[in-house]
């Protein structure tokens, strides 16, 4: 088997707009794994909200590094076992949640398992809905996360602000962070040491995979660094266009079973 590890994003890649995942995906991904292969995600969301997720791919229990919050973080979904996390220093978080405050965004912070915000709003009720999570208040940001070690930050931006927000916040915050959009409304910072393609990395030295051989797909400017770091880095036909220029390959989209049909296209020992 040339490609030994598949990394797929989750939301808008591995899962369809009616927010389920095909039961020909959920096959085919098995059919990888029993043939040798390791599959798993890499994800914006925290470790809770995506573990609840995981058996509708097939993936719950399994022995395999499942990366959350950007690819800062990494946990074995059989055993629990924490394999890596990834910081947001305290003064560059501080930093970008009073750009949040002045530009009057709203935004939470994330430390290794929880969602914080300052207060409970229709914001933070609608994001719990959508990631089936609870955001818990915590009253001062600023306070909290100078007691409290966080990973990223994520602001909500409403209409088509996210892009505008995330091309002037990431000028401010320069190199202490990385900041982009991963979603229409959604502008997330984090650490610069982190990031899909770091988590790539370490995972697949993990678990003894040369990077040349592992597959990174996804639709999100979040997923360029792991696309860009794999073997084989792919787009889903869904994908932003600035995703799919620097894609090698691809395939279908989302809602077109992408991730069946890249692993029957580059891993004929499933078929």
């Amino acid at each position: 088997m040339k490609y030994k590890l598949i990394v797929s994003d989750f939301d808008g890649t591995l899962l369809r707009s009616d927010n389920t995942i095909s039961e020909p995906t959920r096959r085919a991904i098995a059919a990888y794994m029993e043939a040798g292969g390791t599959f798993t995600v890499s994800t914006g969301r925290n470790y809770p909200s995506i573990r609840q997720r995981l058996p509708e791919a097939g993936l719950g229990g399994l022995d395999i590094p499942v990366m959350s919050l950007q690819g800062s973080m990494a946990v074995n979904a059989k055993t629990g076992e924490e394999m890596f996390a990834e910081f947001l220093d305290t003064e560059t978080a501080a930093r970008f949640i009073g750009l949040c405050v002045r530009d009057g965004v709203y935004c939470h912070v994330y430390d290794k398992y929880s969602v914080y915000t300052a207060a409970s709003c229709a914001e933070s009720e609608r994001y719990s809905r959508m990631v089936g999570v609870p955001v818990l208040e915590a009253g001062d940001l600023l306070a909290f996360i100078g007691k409290n070690r966080i990973i990223k930050v994520l602001a909500v931006c409403g209409g088509d602000s996210a892009a505008r927000f995330a091309e002037a916040w990431g000028e401010e915050m320069g190199s202490s962070a990385q900041v982009m959009t991963t979603s229409k409304h959604f502008v997330e910072c984090f650490s610069a040491g982190a990031g899909k393609g770091a988590g790539l990395r370490r995972v697949a030295d993990i678990l003894g995979v040369d990077i040349a051989d592992t597959i990174a797909v996804g639709d999100e400017m979040n997923d360029r660094s792991m696309i860009e770091a794999a073997g084989l880095g792919v787009a889903v036909a869904n994908a932003r266009p600035e995703v799919i220029a620097l894609a090698s390959y691809v395939t279908a989209a989302n809602d077109d079973d992408g991730v069946r049909r890249l692993i029957e296209k580059f891993c004929p020992e499933v078929i």
